[in-house]
């Protein structure tokens, strides 16, 4: 271990004992470590200080906006909506404290704090801890000369869905975390008050807020943030059932340790649970198609399970489960195609707006009728229009068919819904080969 995450593992350790000092101290440095999944624990701690802390009073305090705000953020509002980007924005409002004449001015431009939140809260905690920072103004009143006092620091984000700036108004300076703060709207006039319906999420860490992180983690593709956070929830809410919802996800980002370690916390207090004997079956499929594809017991094992299951579930509408048998048969070799290609067919008709059944089967065409995979990847990718997966089968069965126009509009379209997949590379280099 090097000295860096010594100190990382000594601050962490440290945090975990409840002081908030020590908890800002963790979160302040995750923030400063570019480590994989450090952006995971950085917001994990500045919300156990900003939030589960503190009472989350949230007084309304609406202010006209002055020239100032206008000048500074108002304008820029405008060329937002049109696509420019817009960072956030700290913009610092002071009082004279003679005539009460107000000032705003920008303290802080450029931050770049989106890469740490995931929810409203996530937001707000990220909103609280940056606003801490900023120091009275130093200035004058330009009317009367007198000393200015500091009134709120207000932390703007752009909505491109509204139009609009969500504002962290933060009533409390400094590193307190008993934190007092106003949600507020501003659309480039003047502002208003965030509602209810505005905001749906619990600001709380719970098994729910650990949940909303990971998926939102594996939904960007960032397996790394997304492990480090289930690892977190693991310490907490090991062997709570909600966290089995998170394992398909990390899967796919081959997080194999940590979902094992989910599903066996999940079994070890509900022995024979139904939804623990599916995971552990998807994980041993897993297992088999990325480490260890000569260990044909694993796919055997799998079969077992998912059984037992559905034996023991007693469901007839477990989409899932019986798409897994379908899999099993493909991958173990036991079955003919024939058999194979009946199964599969058996469950697209039962489940016909079953995207993964749609995937599974254009998996099994791939390998020897890649006209019927291409059906099944477009009625997927019809059903779950944000799965990349689709258009990366596509792509790998045109490719087949050495139609490379459709190829390359198969992979554009997986590039725009996630740039950084790892197959992207791999269809690239073999169309540019086969042109």
């Amino acid at each position: 271990m090097n000295d860096g995450a010594e100190t990382l593992a000594r601050i962490e350790l440290e945090a975990q004992e409840g002081d908030v000092n020590a908890q800002l101290d963790a979160a302040i440095a995750y923030m400063s470590d570019n480590s994989p999944g450090s952006a995971a624990k950085a917001i994990y701690w500045i919300r156990k200080v900003f939030l589960t802390n503190s009472d989350r009073t949230t007084p309304t305090l609406i202010v006209q906006a002055n020239k100032t705000s206008l000048e500074v953020r108002g304008k820029t509002l405008a060329l937002a909506r049109s696509g420019e980007p817009l960072v956030d924005m700290l913009l610092r409002t002071s009082k004279c404290q003679t005539c009460g004449d107000t000032s705003t001015d920008k303290t802080l431009i450029g931050l770049e704090g989106v890469k740490f939140y995931r929810t409203v809260w996530d937001f707000i905690a990220w909103a609280l801890l940056s606003s801490s920072s900023v120091q009275p103004s130093d200035q004058k009143c330009d009317l009367c000369g007198a000393p200015l006092e500091m009134q709120f620091v207000d932390y703007h984000h752009f909505v491109k869905e509204s139009g609009e700036d969500l504002i962290v108004r933060s009533l409390t300076f400094g590193f307190d975390p008993h934190k007092r703060y106003s949600l507020l709207w501003f659309d480039g006039k003047d502002y208003r008050v965030v509602s209810q319906e505005d905001i749906r999420d619990e600001d709380k860490v719970d098994a729910d807020y650990f949940i909303r992180s990971i998926n939102g983690y594996t939904a960007a593709g960032n397996f790394e943030d997304a492990e480090a956070a289930a690892k977190l929830a693991l310490q907490q809410f090991g062997g709570d059932p909600k966290l089995l919802t998170v394992v398909n996800g990390l899967l796919a980002g081959n997080k194999i340790s940590v979902c094992e370690s989910i599903i066996d916390g999940h079994l070890e207090q509900r022995p024979g649970d139904p939804a623990g004997l599916f995971c552990k079956a998807e994980l041993l499929l897993q297992k088999f198609r990325v480490g260890k594809p000569a260990a044909i017991e694993l796919v055997k094992e799998a079969d077992l399970l998912v059984n037992r299951a559905l034996s023991t579930s007693g469901r007839k509408d477990w989409q899932e489960a019986e798409l897994m048998r379908c899999d099993i048969a493909r991958l173990s070799g036991d079955s003919s195609a024939e058999k194979v290609e009946t199964l599969y067919e058996e469950v697209v008709s039962k489940f016909p707006n079953f995207a993964a059944a749609r995937f599974g089967s254009g998996l099994f065409y791939l390998e020897n009728d890649p006209e019927k995979a291409i059906n099944q990847f477009i009625a997927g990718e019809s059903l779950s229009a944000g799965d990349p997966m689709f258009a990366l089968g596509q792509a790998q069965a045109y490719l087949k068919l050495k139609k490379l126009d459709q190829a390359r509009s198969a992979i554009e379209r997986a590039k725009q819904l996630s740039p950084t997949h790892p197959m992207l590379p791999m269809l690239e280099d073999e169309l540019a080969k086969a042109r």
